[in-house]
């Protein structure tokens, strides 16, 4: 079941205030699946962000960027550190 404890908008401005900054991000897949990658927010969106990971920390292929939304966030599913 998801937590939602907070306003919206309050994560929004955090992750605006974070955009450009080396950061360390934790998603929470369910089952124990915990991922971790490193990178910085590239661009923001009304509904979601770009999260570019570190070349070094490519877990996952080719792939560089990951596209996350605020409600994640919101709910716990999604955490950050510097």
């Amino acid at each position: 079941m998801r937590k939602a404890t907070g306003d919206i908008n309050k994560v929004i401005e955090a992750i605006d205030k974070m955009k450009g900054k080396e950061l360390k991000m934790s998603i929470n897949r369910g089952r124990n699946k915990i991922e971790n990658y490193c990178g910085a927010i590239e661009e923001i969106y009304p509904s979601v962000f770009i999260f570019n990971v570190k070349a070094s920390d490519k877990k996952f292929g080719s792939v560089a960027k990951l596209s996350c939304s605020y409600q994640d966030v919101l709910c716990g599913y999604i955490k950050f550190a510097r």
